[in-house]
């Protein structure tokens, strides 16, 4: 499965230049989420503690308006 990833991260453009393992060493510091349809990663003002890169599945990505 850690194969899988390195390639699903070496085809995005954000991680496509970095070494094999260097993309290793980032996988083993993570942890995989799950989230089911309809919850939520993160919310509008949460603090910025990390980033999610989705393997499978869509988002959406909403953003508040004050008027």
């Amino acid at each position: 499965m850690t194969a899988v990833r390195v390639g699903l991260l070496q085809q995005m453009p954000i991680f496509g230049a970095i070494r094999e393992d260097a993309l290793l060493f980032l996988l083993e510091q993570s942890r995989e989420v799950r989230v089911r349809a309809g919850d939520y990663f993160f919310r509008e003002h949460d603090p910025a503690d990390g980033m999610y890169v989705l393997e499978i599945g869509a988002v959406a990505v909403l953003k508040q308006w004050s008027s």
